[in-house]
């Protein structure tokens, strides 16, 4: 079984994770699946959401999951 997890703009905020923020606190990390747990070293970094260009609800909806690397 396949699943395949995409964003929808239209209905939920897009997530925006402040980059050199992450880098700085976690310099080894890479965006890369590489098939292997990282909660025991993962730091949370600074982000947010917000509505994107494509977003047309009308209040803020946040998603129960996201991605944010393509």
């Amino acid at each position: 079984m396949s699943y395949l997890v995409d964003s929808d703009f239209e209905k939920y905020y897009s997530l925006a994770l402040d980059v050199p923020d992450l880098a700085e606190k976690m310099p080894s990390y890479s965006q890369r699946f590489r098939a292997k747990p990282r909660l025991d070293k993962w730091i949370a970094p600074k982000a947010h959401f917000y509505a994107s260009d494509n977003f047309t609800g009308k209040e803020e909806s946040i998603p129960d999951i996201t991605i944010w690397a393509l």
